[in-house]
């Protein structure tokens, strides 16, 4: 039975490594970090790229009013992961905006 988990767990982690995550910026730090809500938990590593996107503009269907999804917003920044936690992980920008706001798009390139 622990063979079949631990196979069940590698499938597992290799399937989310080829997912690509979103998260978003949660705080700007006084040093000029970015800090953002992925870490360890969605495979985050040090030294990985990311850029920084605008929420885009979400999609209705015209007729029933529903949400379809959302238009891409924007790429206004790239950041590189300097320092991974659990939760969370610290980024230095590489390349535009220096200051996004709470809530900007975050994902892998």
């Amino acid at each position: 039975a622990q063979d079949v988990i631990n196979q069940a767990v590698a499938f597992l982690a290799k399937k989310m490594e080829e997912f690509p995550f979103e998260g978003n910026v949660i705080k700007v730090a006084g040093n000029g970090q970015i800090i953002i809500n992925r870490g360890s938990d969605f495979g985050v590593e040090m030294g990985q790229e990311l850029v920084m996107a605008e929420e885009g503009e979400q999609l209705l269907d015209p007729s029933t009013g529903e949400i379809l999804g959302e238009e891409e917003g924007p790429v206004i920044g790239k950041i590189k992961v300097a320092k991974v936690a659990e939760k969370i992980s610290y980024c230095d920008v590489t390349e535009g905006e220096q200051n996004p706001v709470i809530g900007t798009v975050v994902k892998a390139e």
